[in-house]
């Protein structure tokens, strides 16, 4: 029985040899020591999720150097990104639609020579 070849660049590379997937993402943004501005206001002060439309160089520099240190995989940034926890923001009016394509985005580009798997997927969750 044979088996065929992988359907992805990803799964192709994930049966070649082991990939290396980035870092903590949240030690990462607390490094840059962001004020509640940068999040958007007082009241977003800790929604990283915001901080791809409020700060999107701080979300593409930090995708760019887990890159300079030799990850394979980037993923995205979408910590409580569902449609329940933005509510609690008072950000019921973002959808997953409006935050987590430009999470996938940024990380795509931050990407442009390595491997980049960036698929949101469209139903959302809760």
């Amino acid at each position: 029985m044979s088996s065929s070849p992988p359907s992805s660049r990803y799964l192709a590379e994930l049966s070649r040899r082991v990939l290396i997937y980035d870092g903590a993402m949240g030690t990462n943004i607390q490094r840059h020591n962001l004020t509640a501005e940068d999040f958007g206001g007082k009241s977003l002060e800790g929604c990283n999720d915001n901080l791809v439309l409020t700060r999107p160089d701080v979300i593409k520099s930090i995708h760019a150097s887990f890159l300079a240190v030799g990850c394979d995989v980037v993923e995205t940034c979408t910590f409580q990104s569902t449609p329940r926890r933005l509510a609690e923001w008072g950000l019921g009016d973002k959808t997953t639609r409006s935050t987590s394509p430009p999470h996938a985005w940024r990380a795509k580009r931050a990407t442009p020579s390595r491997l980049a798997i960036t698929r949101v997927s469209s139903r959302a969750r809760s």
